[in-house]
């Protein structure tokens, strides 16, 4: 839980040049991807 928070907000994190708009597609993306990895596991 807490490593997947911490890759979660270092993600999110790397992307600080971004816009915002860019910040929150990126977090959707890595949000999803999880939602998938846990679905099939």
């Amino acid at each position: 839980m807490f490593t997947s928070l911490y890759q979660l907000l270092s993600y999110f994190c790397v992307g600080y040049d971004l816009s915002l708009n860019d910040k929150i597609k990126r977090l959707g993306t890595f949000i999803s991807n999880n939602i998938w990895v846990m679905c099939r596991g």
